[in-house]
């Protein structure tokens, strides 16, 4: 009997950690979404490539998007950006 309490105790503490491990690595391994109010954009030449990067300023921050996805916003519009 205070075997199998042992054991259930053991399998319970590895059940939490690889919980805890997955959460951590599953929340840590994607890029941040978001969400706000266009505040304003920017296009800058990229001499590598021979072709525009186009920003948009998301409530200050600057995030790289598509041409397309550049052309659709206006400043003052809600936006959400998803990677």
């Amino acid at each position: 009997m205070k075997e199998q309490q042992n054991l259930m105790r053991t399998i319970f503490k590895y059940a939490i950690t690889f919980t805890i491990l997955g959460l951590l690595f599953c929340s840590c391994s994607k890029p941040d979404d978001l969400c706000g109010i266009v505040t304003n954009g920017d296009v800058e030449w990229n001499d590598y490539r021979g072709d525009y990067d186009y920003y948009l300023i998301v409530d200050g921050e600057r995030r790289y998007v598509t041409e397309k996805i550049y052309s659709q916003y206006a400043i003052g519009e809600s936006v959400c950006l998803y990677y």
